[in-house]
């Protein structure tokens, strides 16, 4: 009911509006005599005020402005104003007050009595409550039964389409999928939303919401679906907010009840399946899918059963504290972005490291070094991820019956290459070359073990003879590079360079000597040697 309505009711009969008729179409709630000006503590939105001017009277005229500029914050639907003996007319200021913030002033007989008014306003309003109640009830009983046929999410729309008589929109603005009872306006995207100030009977989240498709702009109402994954649903109601019923409104709600169920159902559906790919992925990992016609069966499954060549990628990610709760999240950036660039893998996810299976045709159709680099760089640009650091491996390329093996290479490569000291890098187990001996060694501390003894006993007693040999080794014996690498004169480098033949037999022109330095300057940085880690941090 609205303040055009109200001076329809018997008491208000002779009364009119005498300023703020702008604000007629305001709906009325509730109506209350005005007997203290701290509205804000008792005043809400739709409520119809009753007074005779005495409240008022005793505020200035600055407080008199303050009071109104608060009543149409508030949202008070209009002012009844009843002429009593000393005060027979509306004051000057408060109808040019009203006038400002459109709200009806409406002047009433003065014979007319406040009980008359409350119960003619209320009486009304509690009518209207209760046949909305019922209609509610009515809806509500329709869509719990609706709902036990086990609808599509199609059939919920049309449903609620009959009752609100406009097109409506499921949309899954994550991955823009989208189901309407028009297919044309399937087609509209979300361009903005603007929140909508909470209202009676909505208890979820609406937009007034600008749709564009082309050139073509329509305005809508928009409601947000709550979900337990992270995608963002909507409802799309082709019609503007100002247009929907009290009704309209209650069966939305409903609608938007059920909606949510079938989207938990489906991400309980997705959950499950994914719990049961990961557990499957891992098993073939780890080799404990046996037998030709089990692993056929578990890679096609899988969705990765139709080409004959095989690799594996492992991707593991660490960061400080800050990040670790959003580890979840940085994967699965890292899974979109693989997804863009093949489309034949499945995948085991666990804590900080995600493993993919990729089944592809021919060689030129692996994993690229340089490719898996540039995706993982751009993990940097998330917020706050910039202490991130990640080691990603490759495996070299086998059949469907070599997964296992594949994924230990994958393994050894983590385990062996400690992030700390290759921060940011992407390892191809092609490339490791002489590594590949090393990697067969499990307990790092039995590499020192490969060690040439003259090396390791020229390290042991001159630091400064071993980082010249392994900078000459590196420089190519170019005396002149070395020499700036080590900030020391190129007759120095000469120097030290013939007492390391001369004391520990060495000769750095002999290329298995220079091999055997070179080598053990690798080992020692694996294994956290400080000199070694003195000289590449130089």
């Amino acid at each position: 009911m609205n303040v055009s309505e109200v001076l329809q009711l018997p008491s208000f009969e002779g009364a009119h509006i005498v300023a703020g008729a702008a604000g007629s179409g305001r709906q009325v709630t509730s109506a209350m005599v005005l007997e203290a000006t701290d509205i804000e503590s008792w005043g809400r939105e739709g409520q119809m005020l009753i007074t005779s001017f005495y409240a008022l009277d005793v505020l200035s005229d600055e407080d008199l402005v303050s009071f109104f500029s608060e009543v149409a914050r508030i949202g008070i639907s209009a002012i009844v104003f009843k002429p009593e003996r000393l005060l027979a007319d509306p004051p000057a200021r408060m109808v040019e007050l009203c006038d400002q913030h459109q709200i009806p002033l409406i002047l009433i007989g003065k014979n007319t009595s406040y009980e008359s008014l409350l119960l003619d306003v209320l009486g009304h309003v509690l009518d209207s409550n209760l046949t909305l109640l019922n209609r509610f009830f009515e809806v509500h009983r329709q869509t719990m039964a609706f709902a036990l046929e086990r609808p599509s999410v199609l059939q919920i729309l049309l449903r609620l389409r009959s009752i609100i008589h406009a097109n409506l929109t499921f949309l899954d603005a994550t991955k823009g999928r989208r189901i309407s009872t028009d297919p044309g306006l399937g087609e509209y995207a979300i361009s903005k939303l603007t929140t909508m100030k909470p209202g009676r009977y909505r208890s979820n989240q609406y937009f007034d919401a600008v749709l564009t498709c082309g050139d073509a702009t329509r305005w809508a109402t928009a409601a947000r679906i709550p979900s337990s994954d992270d995608h963002d649903y909507y409802l799309v109601i082709h019609a503007v907010s100002s247009d929907l019923t009290a009704i309209d409104i209650m069966a939305t709600e409903n609608v938007i009840s059920l909606l949510q169920m079938e989207v938990l159902k489906q991400n309980a559906v997705k959950r499950k399946v994914f719990f049961r790919h990961n557990n499957l992925a891992h098993d073939l990992l780890l080799g404990q899918v046996k037998g030709e016609s089990e692993v056929a069966l578990a890679t096609e499954e899988l969705g990765i059963g139709e080409h004959p060549l095989y690799e594996i990628l492992q991707v593991r990610i660490e960061s400080g504290r800050a990040l670790r709760d959003r580890y979840e999240e940085i994967l699965r950036t890292v899974r979109q972005r693989i997804a863009m660039i093949c489309r034949d893998f499945a995948y085991f996810e666990a804590n900080d490291r995600i493993t993919f299976i990729h089944n592809f045709r021919t060689e030129e159709g692996r994993f690229k070094t340089q490719v898996i680099s540039d995706i993982l760089s751009e993990l940097g640009s998330l917020p706050n991820a910039t202490d991130l650091n990640h080691l990603a491996a490759i495996s070299s390329i086998g059949g469907r019956d070599e997964l296992a093996r594949l994924n230990s290479e994958v393994l050894d490569i983590v385990r062996f290459f400690d992030g700390d000291r290759y921060p940011r890098a992407v390892m191809s187990y092609d490339d490791l070359g002489i590594y590949k001996i090393f990697m067969q060694v499990h307990d790092m501390g039995h590499l020192a073990s490969f060690v040439d003894p003259r090396v390791e006993r020229l390290r042991n007693e001159s630091a400064d003879l071993f980082r010249t040999a392994l900078t000459l080794c590196e420089e190519n014996l170019n005396y002149h590079e070395s020499a700036r690498v080590l900030f020391v004169h190129p007759k120095t480098v000469r120097y030290r360079a013939g007492r390391i033949a001369e004391l520990f037999g060495l000769d750095l022109h002999n290329p298995d000597d220079r091999l055997q330095i070179a080598l053990a300057g690798r080992i020692y940085r694996l294994i956290g040697s400080p000199e070694s880690e003195a000289r590449h941090g130089a």
